[in-house]
């Protein structure tokens, strides 16, 4: 062994994780320009929207739990996580990873079967992370590849009583600019900016993630976010109001 080497492996934790985190940040960073800011988009700038865009001492309901990373950096800004994962596998490890994690439900089902009963449970201001959608290896794969339009109908009916929400659609890119040339579980674009006006909320598109928000909260995004290859805007409200 190297004498670098051993001076780092003898380093304590606390020294060697944010070490690492930069790492991590800088090379992630790095081979996200290589690939000229295009897709995937780094988990970290994902991260960094939600987190400058949800509702603050609000509910965080997810779809698609997979390795409960996501599940993890909600739960540090929120008293409640709602995880719901269909994968009996992927379930029971985010069961075991969270389990002293007060603040964090993981709930072993398909959003047929209990979305709506979580939304019903829940008031006040709620952020949603819907990601449960089929996407390969290890994913869980239903009747259909995506239950977006049920997830986003529950919602509609239940947006009434609710004082404020902001929806985070995952892998936007799955869903076509225009009507899909063949049969497809994953909507329009329009699908979603229809939807986004017909409650009232207002819509962006950035990093790959579709934001259908009830309030102001849309921002500008900062110049270091400026490179998504997906970044339009629109206000519904005041579409709808004219």
């Amino acid at each position: 062994m190297t004498l670098a080497k051993g001076i780092w492996f003898n380093l304590p934790n606390f020294f060697r994780a944010p070490i690492l985190l930069v790492s991590e940040f800088s090379v992630s960073s790095w081979l996200w320009a290589k690939r000229g800011y295009g897709f995937p988009v780094p988990s970290y700038v994902k991260r960094k929207l939600l987190k400058s865009l949800s509702f603050t001492n609000a509910i965080w309901i997810e779809t698609g739990t997979l390795h409960g990373d996501m599940t993890k950096f909600l739960a540090k800004s929120s008293d409640l996580v709602i995880s719901i994962e269909p994968s009996e596998l992927l379930s029971t490890r985010a069961k075991k990873r969270f389990r002293n994690n007060p603040n964090v439900s993981i709930i072993q089902g398909t959003s047929e079967d209990y979305f709506s009963d979580v939304v019903k449970e829940v008031s006040g201001r709620v952020n949603f992370f819907l990601d449960g959608h089929f996407s390969g290896v290890a994913t869980f794969q239903g009747d259909r590849d995506t239950p977006i339009q049920l997830e986003l109908e529950v919602i509609s009916a239940q947006i009434g009583r609710l004082e404020a929400v902001a929806v985070f659609i995952d892998d936007v890119r799955l869903f076509p600019s225009g009507a899909p040339e063949t049969e497809s579980d994953y909507p329009s674009r329009d699908y979603l900016i229809n939807w986004a006006c017909g409650n009232n909320l207002r819509w962006d598109i950035q990093h790959d993630i579709f934001i259908a928000i009830s309030s102001d909260r849309l921002h500008s995004p900062s110049a270091e976010t400026l490179h998504s290859s997906s970044n339009t805007r629109n206000n519904c409200v005041d579409e709808v109001e004219a």
